[in-house]
């Protein structure tokens, strides 16, 4: 122990022999203070240099107030150096943090790579409900897309990664908005939770909430149905009833015809969270159907009409007239 911290330690010892007041105080102040991951010992003397001990005893010397003020300016002081102490301590952590981040760049790679793999699948997999809900072949897709047919299958069937561009080429090609073409159960609960669906749709939906659906309806659509279960008949049923009611909701709610984007939308919405989330999809497509639709791209209108003739068709097998 060095002289100044043996004249300190006489200092407190002196100090709270003399005066009570002090002790308590500190460790009222010690008590109030502490959290938030900072700690300060009800004792004194593990806190206190000899020079903040000095300037405490001196000033309980001329009252207990004076005493009370300057041990909360020291203290301040202690918590300040504290905080400076915690902050370098988060900068070093923060930056190895991120050295080893750069270093792991390889490894990093692979988990990256696979998780866009995943959503490329989402992607693929919508377009395949598309084809079958629609009832058209790959090349018609390509057609009215202006993508290859072979690109479009490789989409669909092997999980290809497509380009940004090609991505949105799709979007405008068939109506239906990226983030919709990109969609799975999990997306859909995180539009839920940013968009809110009007009130019209309260009695449409009786309340309900989304249901991920998407392993039963691949089921039905995919699988190998026993006698008695629902079959690819059914899923198409399903999915034409659904937008039917999609069609009547803008018809009879929003007073105008229900898009291409609302409608496709719907069909992506309703395989992956029930009819809560074929409005939901068919909602948000509609609000971005601005960014799909154009009149006048090198003389020609986008989405396809021959795409509209299909929906049109399914419609007209629920006695809908889109058109009204």
């Amino acid at each position: 122990m060095t002289d100044a911290e043996k004249d300190g330690s006489e200092l407190l010892d002196e100090l709270m022999r003399l005066n009570k007041d002090f002790e308590r105080d500190w460790a009222r102040l010690a008590m109030r203070h502490s959290g938030g991951g900072i700690q300060i010992s009800k004792s004194p003397r593990k806190e206190l240099s000899g020079a903040e001990a000095e300037a405490i005893y001196e000033a309980y010397e001329v009252s207990r107030d004076a005493g009370q003020q300057r041990t909360r300016e020291i203290l301040k002081s202690i918590l300040e150096r504290r905080k400076e102490s915690i902050d370098e301590t988060l900068d070093s952590l923060v930056g190895e943090f991120e050295d080893a981040e750069l270093r792991n760049a390889d490894k990093r790679k692979k988990p990256l790579a696979k998780e866009a793999g995943r959503k490329a699948q989402h992607l693929g997999k919508n377009i395949d409900l598309l084809k079958e809900y629609l009832s058209v072949s790959f090349q018609d897709l390509a057609d009215v897309t202006g993508l290859s047919r072979s690109s479009l299958h490789k989409i669909a069937r092997k999980g290809r990664v497509p380009k940004i561009t090609t991505l949105h080429q799709l979007a405008i090609g068939i109506g239906v908005p990226p983030v919709v073409l990109l969609a799975d159960a999990d997306s859909l609960r995180s539009l839920d939770r940013l968009v809110d669906l009007p009130a019209g749709l309260d009695h449409r939906l009786d309340a309900g909430k989304l249901k991920p659906t998407t392993d039963k309806m691949n089921d039905i659509l995919h699988g190998d149905p026993k006698k008695g279960e629902k079959d690819p008949g059914d899923w198409l049923h399903d999915m034409v009833t659904t937008t039917g009611e999609i069609a009547e909701y803008f018809g009879e709610i929003e007073r105008y015809r229900a898009s291409n984007a609302a409608i496709l939308s719907a069909v992506i919405g309703r395989h992956h969270g029930g009819r809560y989330g074929a409005f939901l999809a068919a909602h948000v497509a509609e609000q971005m159907r601005p960014e799909l639709e154009h009149g006048n791209l090198g003389g020609f209108s986008f989405p396809s009409a021959y795409l509209r003739g299909r929906i049109e068709r399914h419609m007209r097998e629920q006695g809908i007239t889109l058109d009204r």
